[in-house]
């Protein structure tokens, strides 16, 4: 779980909190928690969403965080999507989460790499397939003209190797 994206919801929520006491009440349960708040916006946005990629308002997502807090008998998945959120703004970023943003890009970096090495390697053995394809078809006119040349001679001559004139 994103923990800039915990960071936003949790902010927001305590600000809320802050200015509405009927909501204070609910953000203060011991059945509700912002791991589990998170997990419940990720899995409603991707439940939404077409494809592999959404963007969201803040209104929607912060209105999901409170309707997550506003509803008793809500179903939070044991583990959210997988999936990356960013939060834009301008959060100071703590060493742990440079060093996690480092981590994570060199994984994509390195995935990225091994994935265009794969490609390339296909692309070498369709060439490869395609050359050796191409010699066969060669091979084989050059075999059939061989063969119709002899269909329509009048005489066939075949020496021994060992015969010399």
């Amino acid at each position: 779980m994103n923990k800039m994206f915990e960071k936003a919801i949790k902010a927001f929520l305590d600000d809320k909190a802050e200015k509405d006491e009927a909501f204070a009440k609910k953000y203060k349960s011991e059945k509700k928690n912002i791991a589990d708040c998170c997990k419940f916006i990720i899995a409603e946005v991707k439940k939404s969403c077409k494809g592999n990629e959404a963007a969201c308002t803040d209104e929607y997502v912060y209105g999901l965080a409170m309707h997550y807090y506003d509803e008793e008998n809500i179903k939070v998945p044991a583990n959210a999507p997988s999936c990356r959120v960013v939060v834009p703004g301008d959060m100071e970023l703590s060493e742990e989460d440079k060093k996690e943003a480092r981590e994570e890009a060199m994984r994509r970096l390195k995935e990225q790499e091994v994935q265009e090495q794969i490609r390339k390697e296909r692309q070498k053995q369709e060439a490869a397939e395609k050359k050796a394809e191409a010699e066969r078809k060669r091979r084989e006119a050059a075999i059939e003209r061989k063969r119709k040349e002899w269909e329509n001679s009048d005489l066939l001559f075949n020496f021994d190797e060992g015969d010399q004139a």
